[in-house]
């Protein structure tokens, strides 16, 4: 049987302030996807999302990265996320990775109910 590459959400998940948040890079890089697929994925869904949930998720921002040619750093689009946002994009994704995701999500989620059902007996 197949074993699922466990996430190291450390990787690429940060606080700020009181909200968690990633960026669109950082999941690129987690997921072993290309930046430029991401930033189609995260443009896709926000244009099926309500905009309030849009505003609330997703932050469009310019990093510079370095210049493949040399020379002056080149401005490009970033995405900085919310833990929601994020979830939603990788809910989307497919692969190894994606369904370790998906299943510590799953866990997660499942420890959180058994908490509260203790909570009330």
């Amino acid at each position: 049987m197949n074993k699922i590459q466990v996430l190291n959400f450390q990787d690429f998940i940060s606080a700020s302030g009181d909200q968690l948040t990633t960026d669109s890079l950082k999941v690129a890089a987690v997921f072993g996807k290309q930046h430029r697929n991401i930033l189609r994925d995260i443009r896709e869904l926000m244009s099926q999302l309500p905009i309030e949930d849009r505003l609330l998720n997703f932050e469009q921002t310019v990093v510079m990265r370095e210049n493949p040619c040399g020379g002056a750093l080149i401005p490009s689009t970033m995405y900085t996320m919310s833990k929601d946002g994020f979830v939603l994009l990788a809910m989307g994704f497919t692969g190894k990775k994606a369904l370790a995701f998906k299943l510590a999500y799953i866990k997660a989620f499942n420890a959180m109910d058994a908490f509260i059902k203790n909570q009330r007996e």
